[in-house]
């Protein structure tokens, strides 16, 4: 072994132009190890929905969805499964807490979607939403005015939300996360950030029903497929944000 890593150092000096993949450690798989990324990002996750047939919470603690109107399911991205909702009939609910509470202040919102109708229309009754952790809780949108929308209800009954229309398109998958830390909310699209916002509030959470795919009333129906969808109960970093669109959709 010894004669082994002093033929690496030699051959070193010897090519000091030349790649080495030993640079941090004497084995090369050690430093293929060390240089590779986190799989996941798994930490703070409270819900996670792959649609891979059904609406089960693939995070194991139990959130499981009711699925309404009978959603059919595809391949999606990267091969997965997706659930398909026509926008008329066809959403998820989920009824009960999250176990996050009221007050929140640190959220993060993921979701992979492929829009096949775009949101318009003269008001807010037009909009498509994607996921609403409770009636005017914490959510993802598409807003009539042709955007991506995150929004909040903060403990006062103010609402504070910010858009942009970047890669506001249809039939093309779309990364999309909304992250709140209590004091910025920012909202990312295929691995940009887009558009962030400022408050000092919490949001107002009551998480008694959260929809997907409508805005808990079975209304404002999102129309297309949707893909890997998650709940942190902690702002992801940027760096996790890109890790996750990185990654792709599971």
């Amino acid at each position: 072994m010894r004669i082994f890593l002093t033929t690496l150092f030699i051959l070193s000096l010897a090519f000091p132009g030349q790649p080495q993949s030993f640079t941090f450690f004497d084995q090369p798989w050690l430093n293929s190890i060390a240089a590779k990324p986190a799989t996941d990002i798994t930490t703070g996750l409270v819900a996670w929905y792959k649609f891979n047939g059904d609406g089960t919470d693939s995070s194991g603690n139990g959130y499981n969805l009711t699925a309404i109107g009978s959603p059919t399911y595809t391949t999606g991205a990267n091969g997965f499964q997706c659930a398909v909702l026509n926008g008329s009939s066809q959403y998820f609910n989920y009824t009960g807490s999250y176990g996050i509470g009221s007050g929140i202040t640190n959220w993060s919102i993921t979701a992979w979607v492929y829009p096949t109708t775009l949101a318009s229309g003269p008001d807010y009754h037009s909009q498509r939403h994607i996921i609403n952790v409770a009636l005017d809780g914490i959510g993802l949108i598409e807003d009539n005015s042709g955007t991506w929308t995150t929004y909040y209800r903060d403990g006062t009954g103010t609402y504070w939300s910010t858009s942009n229309n970047s890669d506001y398109t249809s039939n093309v998958w779309h990364f999309l996360a909304a992250t709140m830390d209590g004091t910025n909310y920012v909202l990312t699209v295929d691995g940009n950030i887009v558009t962030t916002g400022a408050s000092a509030q919490n949001s107002g959470l009551n998480t008694s029903t959260t929809g997907i795919g409508n805005d808990t009333t079975g209304a404002r129906l999102f129309q297309g497929n949707l893909q890997d969808l998650r709940i942190y109960n902690r702002r992801l970093l940027s760096t996790e944000v890109s890790t996750l669109n990185a990654n792709g959709a599971k």
